[in-house]
């Protein structure tokens, strides 16, 4: 993975990554009130008990006549496995190649035994480091909590600055993404619910153009039960099968397509399988 490809994947974790937060350990940041603290933002509440191994698989969905719907799976591919420490902060995330071989790897480090990560290091498949990240804290003067993400290369030239704030509960609601001379290029805010679920995640470039937008439905579980993606090329919907966590297992995802009556059709395009392993 090249430096561009990884900038492109941080200024769409926002959109991404804006699960559930949980109770994990705080972070202690002056100015900042207990209970405020930012907190793991992707399954922090199931990845407490041990170390946790998330895997993603992909796959997709092929055209067939033959099969129920004209479509039927393909091959499950690997596309991702996360790790999670005892306290629901990601220690390690790797990338694959479709044919199974490592494309990219980051370590997040910290120098204490729990609590949010400090900066993370940036692998190639060959185990090259091709980028650096560093993690700092501050307080807004609201007591809000700000974190700000710093990206170099391999050479330690500044590449973008990301800043993030947190509202009262420690749960993102809106970022920045700055290049090297400070201008910002992307801005990224976040709508929650009344239980911090996000339900509207907007993304704008700096003249305030709308990039895209998503929104999420929840079932009466909780659990999340549909996904829709507007950007200006096309509309992508999700649905979502969930374990009995109300973690989504399945997520089935399809192109909105208009047909010449007008009429919109969903097309297949591929499957997520999540499956959630741990080694504690």
């Amino acid at each position: 993975m090249n430096l561009k490809r990884l900038i492109i994947a941080l200024a769409l974790c926002a959109v991404l990554a804006v699960g559930a937060a949980g109770a994990a350990a705080p972070c202690v940041i002056p100015g900042v009130p207990e209970g405020s603290e930012p907190k793991p933002t992707v399954l922090a509440d199931e990845l407490q008990l041990g170390i946790w191994i998330v895997l993603l698989e992909r796959a997709e969905m092929i055209a067939d006549p033959s099969a129920p719907g004209g479509y039927r799976e393909g091959e499950r591919v690997r596309i991702s496995s996360t790790m999670y420490d005892n306290d629901g902060w990601i220690s390690q995330h790797i990338t694959y190649r479709p044919d199974g071989r490592s494309e990219s790897k980051t370590i997040y480090l910290r120098t204490a035994a729990t609590g949010p990560n400090e900066g993370a290091s940036y692998y190639t498949g060959d185990n090259k480091i091709f980028a650096r990240e560093t993690i700092e804290f501050s307080a807004a003067e609201d007591g809000t909590a700000i974190m700000t993400r710093t990206i170099t290369d391999a050479d330690g030239n500044l590449q973008e600055v990301h800043t993030v704030q947190h509202d009262e509960n420690g749960l993102e609601v809106a970022s920045t993404v700055a290049g090297p001379d400070g201008a910002v290029k992307y801005t990224t805010v976040t709508q929650r619910d009344a239980k911090g679920r996000p339900i509207v995640v907007e993304v704008r470039d700096a003249e305030g153009v709308l990039l895209s937008k998503t929104e999420r439905e929840y079932d009466a579980l909780g659990a999340l039960a549909a996904e829709t993606t507007w950007t200006p090329q096309e509309v992508i919907t999700s649905t979502f099968e969930s374990d009995w966590n109300q973690w989504w297992v399945v997520r089935r995802n399809y192109r909105l397509v208009t047909e010449a009556d007008g009429r919109v059709k969903r097309v297949p395009l591929d499957v997520i399988y999540r499956s959630m392993t741990e080694y504690g």
